[in-house]
């Protein structure tokens, strides 16, 4: 238990309040090895408000049942929805880094839809009867800033494919629901008014509508 509390109070201060260690590989460096630290039913998916210089990333309001609606109507408890400000699932992927100087940090891959492509190819392509956390995965990482693409490759080593060990098993994973909570009602709606005020200060390029980007 006090391992466990240590763990989660130095991520918190590390972190400057995130409550979590968002992975990334340098570009000087270009791989590195991980540990996915859950199966794929326990990562956490969540719809993500975010406009560069306009809306900083934001949980959607709407409700499970409310997002799978096919109109804004349907998703009419999010202010941000509400105004078709754009929005992206965010999948949250806990990982320990191989050669971590910090024996209890748990790092945090966060990919949007085209990222994780790369994710659901491994996936599908596990031995029968094998699930992710039985691996070591090789992440190269390729490209730079919004053109950065990352590849995922199973790492053949016989000595590393077992499960999970009780040292992993015990490490603090962040609660991404709760870290990522949804807004009060006055924040969303101040950051909803926000976009709208950057929107009409921006000027709209020839040939476009309205200078919208489409949502998805």
């Amino acid at each position: 238990m006090a391992r466990g509390l240590q763990a989660a109070m130095r991520m918190h201060e590390e972190n400057s309040g995130m409550g979590y260690t968002p992975f990334k590989i340098e570009k000087d460096k270009g791989t590195e090895q991980v540990r996915v630290l859950r199966v794929p039913d326990e990562w956490v998916s969540l719809w993500i408000h975010n406009v560069w210089e306009k809306v900083k990333p934001t949980r959607c309001a709407a409700t499970e049942q409310q997002i799978d609606g096919e109109t804004k109507e349907d998703r009419k408890t999010c202010p941000l929805c509400m105004m078709d400000i754009p929005r992206s699932v965010k999948t949250y992927i806990p990982v320990r880094v191989r050669g971590d100087d910090h024996s209890d940090r748990v790092q945090m891959i966060v990919y949007g839809r085209d990222h994780f492509a790369q994710v659901a190819n491994v996936l599908d392509n596990l031995p029968q009867g094998k699930d992710i956390t039985m691996f070591d995965i090789k992440i190269v990482r390729k490209g730079e800033k919004l053109n950065t693409t990352y590849f995922w490759n199973v790492v053949a080593d016989p000595d590393l494919a077992r499960p999970l060990n009780e040292a992993e098993l015990e490490l603090v994973i962040p609660d991404m629901e709760e870290l990522i909570e949804v807004k009060e009602e006055h924040e969303l709606l101040r950051r909803a008014n926000g976009f709208a005020q950057a929107e009409a200060a921006t000027p709209v390029e020839a040939g476009s509508s309205n200078g919208k980007k489409t949502p998805f």
